[in-house]
């Protein structure tokens, strides 16, 4: 599998092993970083990080960072950034983060925003796929977008 994919322009997901490999991320342009598996930046002098702590199986540490996770590739995003979200594999917390970002910043419905995501990485798979299907976008997507508290 290789480590690194391109969903959108500027808009990367991968593995920690893509993370650890700074002549990848410099070859995709990569500026900011999103970790979703609470390693420390790995080359803090060359990219901007957010450091994120989560795992497999707490869906709730993945639903309390969704704000400030998007925030962060947005924000990358809108000032010409590349943004590599990363977890371990790249499979299930990134997976999630890309989902929810392309339904957040699209307006995609969940199944629209996997197979977006899967047509870029096929591995991805996010676990909270529960909470992710009901994430509510109506009008401003951006504005209305939520999240429930428990699935």
């Amino acid at each position: 599998m290789d480590s690194m994919h391109e969903v959108r322009p500027g808009l990367f997901i991968g593995s920690m092993a893509a993370a650890r490999d700074k002549a990848l991320l410099r070859k995709h342009r990569i500026t900011h970083v999103l970790t979703m598996n609470g390693v420390p930046p790995v080359f803090p002098k060359d990219f901007t990080y957010e450091v994120k702590k989560t795992n497999d199986a707490d869906r709730r540490l993945l639903l309390q960072y969704l704000p400030t996770n998007l925030q962060f590739i947005s924000g990358a995003l809108t000032t010409g950034g590349c943004v590599f979200v990363h977890c371990e594999r790249g499979v299930n917390r990134s997976g999630s983060m890309i989902v929810a970002y392309l339904m957040w910043n699209e307006g995609l419905n969940f199944e629209q925003a996997l197979a977006e995501a899967r047509a870029a990485r096929r591995c991805i798979n996010p676990r909270c796929h529960c909470w992710l299907s009901h994430l509510s976008s109506s009008g401003d997507s951006r504005s209305n977008f939520w999240a429930p508290s428990a699935c």
